[in-house]
């Protein structure tokens, strides 16, 4: 069955519809919730109770130290003391889904995402199960990230069939000369109510990888569309108010992400429009 085309004309607004597609180019969705550090997150029987909750479906645990940088004139150094982060995963090698708990955060990313429903029905279960074990009162950011890569090659480097011109930007301009261009990213912010959208979107050359959640890098050039929605304001740790902002995020994220887009990228993918 084929769907009307809907020409979105500006990235925000009221919902859309979404298109299936049956090979989407996203390839990371990210949420994650932040609450006022628990020191006892660090401590393998405090967080046990919590994982026996989630085992079923995240039988994989691991512990890690997670080490912050900052950057200043004298160079890189740590921003503070080492973080314990609980990794919970699906599988033992090339997790599909995975869940990270430490003493400020929880978060849930997957490289298999089917369905903005299915996605937020196991992001309830984990806040339903921290919510029974670890119990935090408050939460003080909320936020959803989605990340979409499409990969080029000599039958498939046409951006301006794929990609609306506005976003495009200097990608579309004849450098002239021997010139080519290599590289080019935008970062973009959006203030959209009471939340933030932080959009980064651009080529990227082969052998570049600009972020872990844009995948390994390439022997092909690819374009990256990716977009961070969040909310620093805080608010009680409500389970079914954190799922219906998140909800609320994901559908501002895809609209701008149907906006950003032509239709011949959603058919190149599997979509039926």
């Amino acid at each position: 069955m084929r769907r009307a085309a809907v020409d979105v004309t500006t990235p925000f607004g009221d919902q859309v519809e979404e298109i299936p597609l049956s090979s989407a180019p996203l390839i990371a969705v990210v949420s994650q919730i932040r609450f006022p550090p628990i020191a006892s997150i660090t401590h393998e029987k405090f967080i046990g109770s919590f994982q026996e909750q989630i085992r079923r479906d995240f039988p994989v645990l691991r512990k890690e130290r997670e080490v912050s940088v900052v950057l200043s004139p004298d160079g890189v150094g740590p921003a503070g003391e080492p973080t314990t982060v609980w990794r919970f995963s699906d599988r033992p090698h090339e997790p599909e889904w995975t869940v990270s708990l430490a003493p400020s955060f929880i978060a849930l990313d997957t490289s298999k995402y089917e369905s903005r429903a299915n996605f937020l029905k196991r992001l309830r279960s984990l806040l339903v199960a921290l919510g029974n074990t670890i119990a935090p009162s408050t939460c003080d950011r909320i936020g959803v990230r989605y990340v979409d890569r499409v990969l080029l090659d000599e039958s498939n480097n046409d951006l301006a069939d794929l990609v609306r011109p506005e976003v495009l930007g200097v990608t579309t301009v004849d450098p002239g000369g021997e010139a080519n261009l290599s590289y080019s990213v935008s970062d973009t912010e959006f203030r959209v109510g009471g939340a933030t959208l932080h959009g980064r979107w651009g080529m990227v050359p082969p052998g570049v990888q600009m972020d872990p959640l844009h995948g390994m890098a390439t022997d092909s050039p690819s374009w990256i569309l990716d977009l961070d929605m969040y909310s620093s304001d805080y608010m009680e740790f409500d389970v079914d108010l954190l799922i219906s902002a998140s909800d609320h995020f994901a559908e501002c994220i895809y609209r701008f992400f149907r906006w950003a887009t032509l239709p011949d990228l959603l058919r190149r993918y599997g979509g039926i429009i």
